[in-house]
């Protein structure tokens, strides 16, 4: 059959199925618009909590006890002098016996670390000299007295690592002896502390899923998935058995070396996880 006689021609047929057509594109472009639209609204659910899920928050907590193998502490020297040079002179001869003695002792060069250096003014204040004027009166020089610059001081102070904890108090007691007069920030430490705060939190984890079987388990639920998980900020080391230092003296009252005792560290880990139940 001849297609023109149906249609009267392409164009006439054309014209007759674009209304179809047109009406066609509309309803597929309604679908994959509210298609888009329910695909971008359940975004707000992946990895979160929906607002109608019924849900469980467990804690899990462990601790880690570890004996100390690395001891920390600083030493500062500190001098000062009319100039700045003769100052930081000072200082660095204090300082560089000290460090020179660490050296020979055992500490390595990467354990020996500057952590600060310092120049200040130093100023002393005179007291205000009330000066007679003319007429008798008296004015004042200042409400607050003079100021005046009489030299500086110069300060660097050093971290030192240090590796047999045995060797601790030998060392505390040569610093002093080199001309040191500030030594602080004692410190008895793990050299795997990364690992321990792993093994911790991974107990503690461990924890927390035993708390949410049995609490499953007593509410007659099951668990579903994990909604979320909170770190308690776990990891710093609390001193179980602090560090001892002390000194002891000989017959002839010679100062000793003090005695360092480790003590234990106990690294602390508590986790929060929140379940949904059904």
């Amino acid at each position: 059959m001849d297609q023109n006689k149906i249609c009267g021609g392409l164009s006439e047929c054309f014209l007759k199925v674009r209304p179809w057509i047109s009406v066609f594109l509309i309803v597929v472009s309604i679908f994959f618009v509210i298609k888009a639209v329910a695909e971008f609204e359940a975004l707000d659910y992946i990895g979160g909590n929906p607002s109608n899920a019924a849900s469980v928050s467990v804690s899990g907590k462990a601790d880690i006890m570890a004996i100390p193998d690395i001891a920390t502490f600083s030493f500062t020297g500190r001098n000062e002098a009319k100039t700045v040079s003769l100052a930081q002179e000072k200082t660095t001869v204090s300082v560089n016996k000290a460090i020179d003695f660490l050296k020979k002792s055992g500490v390595e060069e990467k354990d020996i670390k500057t952590s600060g250096y310092n120049v200040y003014p130093k100023y002393s204040y005179t007291p205000c000299v009330y000066v007679p004027s003319y007429d008798g009166s008296v004015v004042p020089c200042s409400s607050y007295g003079k100021q005046v610059l009489v030299g500086y001081e110069v300060s660097e102070s050093v971290d030192v690592k240090v590796r047999k904890i045995d060797d601790a108090g030998k060392l505390l007691t040569g610093v002093t002896d080199s001309g040191i007069t500030e030594v602080s920030s004692l410190s008895l430490q793990n050299e795997n502390h990364d690992d321990l705060v792993k093994q911790a939190r991974s107990k503690a984890i461990a924890d927390a899923k035993i708390q949410a079987k049995k609490l499953a388990s007593d509410l007659g639920v099951k668990l579903v998935r994990i909604l979320s998980y909170s770190d308690g900020g776990q990891g710093y080391p609390v001193y179980y058995e602090r560090a001892m230092l002390s000194s002891k003296a000989s017959g002839d009252n010679s100062a000793q070396a003090p005695t360092i005792s480790p003590g234990e560290n106990k690294i602390t880990s508590n986790v929060t996880i929140t379940y949904e139940i059904k």
